[in-house]
């Protein structure tokens, strides 16, 4: 028998409560619903993956958490629209065979569809057309292929939601959707020029979280681990002042 069983009921009782009535959340006329939801939900991912990854960074933490708790098969896909404007901005011959081969794979997608990302590529098959060279490896302001993973852009997009109140992108989130997608979109500034807009909607939020919470309390079952361990609690604000 576990003997930390009562700490990981305790500990995981409290945020499936907590889970449970933001489900429930209700704003006049549904007024940035979803926003406030989104953000309860990345602050029990964030307070979840610390009692795995306790001595990471936030985000590596945070991204190996969902890679490895969350269920998402489809969180290393690397994102297609984001990789097209990123080599557009790159025009170097080098990155010839790759902006070729991403311009053909989203010709594919016909306009006013909703595309969901078990057609974008495994980051592999990105990596055997990206350059060699040393001096290719970072692009844009230092990005490499890993930041146009879904799992990193969900680190991106939960940073928008905490630090800017706001959604990442300009897409219109379905109430019938419960897996991210993509639908194109043309704007006024730009009438001719049609852009890919990757929505992840609220039931994907919760799908996440509640696979992160039945994984975790596995893990901490069959690993003999004491949840609270990883959080320092007291009178204190300062962490480092509690015991």
């Amino acid at each position: 028998m576990n003997k930390y069983t009562a700490e990981i009921e305790r500990f995981l009782g409290h945020f499936e409560k907590e889970f449970s009535q933001v489900q429930s959340l209700q704003t006049k006329d549904g007024y940035h619903t979803a926003i406030y939801k989104k953000m309860i939900y990345v602050g029990i991912i964030d307070a979840l993956s610390k009692c795995i990854y306790p001595r990471r960074g936030n985000r590596e933490r945070f991204v190996m958490f969902l890679n490895d708790f969350s269920g998402w098969k489809y969180a290393q896909k690397v994102s297609l629209p984001h990789l097209l404007q990123l080599l557009e901005r790159n025009p170097e011959p080098s990155f010839s065979k790759l902006r070729t081969y991403v311009v053909s794979e989203v010709a594919k997608w016909a306009s006013g569809e909703i595309v969901t990302l078990d057609r974008e590529p495994e980051i592999n098959a990105i990596k055997r057309l990206w350059p060699n060279e040393k001096e290719h490896q970072k692009t844009l302001n230092g990005l490499g292929v890993e930041a146009l993973q879904h799992c990193n852009l969900f680190y991106s997009y939960r940073n928008s939601l905490v630090h800017e109140f706001r959604e990442s992108g300009r897409g219109i989130e379905s109430i019938k959707e419960y897996a991210p997608y993509y639908i194109s979109f043309s704007y006024l500034e730009e009438p001719d020029v049609e852009v890919w807009e990757l929505t992840y909607p609220i039931y994907f939020f919760e799908n996440l979280l509640s696979n992160c919470i039945s994984e975790v309390k596995i893990y901490l079952v069959q690993n003999n681990i004491n949840p609270y361990n990883f959080y320092k609690l007291g009178a204190y604000w300062i962490e480092e002042l509690n015991f």
